[in-house]
């Protein structure tokens, strides 16, 4: 058994099928996983979130 990680994670990008992917991928290893469609829904996480780090797609178009 894989203990999680305490961090939070955003996970930026246009394409849900690559936000699918990613947060599979490391939702088995850390406990917070935010993820945002766009450029309002990254700005709303990191209001109301502590990220401690951020995957963005930087061809996004916001």
């Amino acid at each position: 058994m894989q203990t999680k990680m305490l961090i939070s994670v955003l996970i930026v990008d246009d394409e849900q099928s690559i936000l699918a992917l990613l947060e599979k991928m490391i939702g088995k290893r850390i406990q917070h996983i935010y993820t945002a469609s766009n450029g309002e829904e990254a700005l709303h996480c990191f209001k109301n979130n502590t990220i401690d780090i951020q995957n963005l797609n930087l061809k996004c178009n916001f």
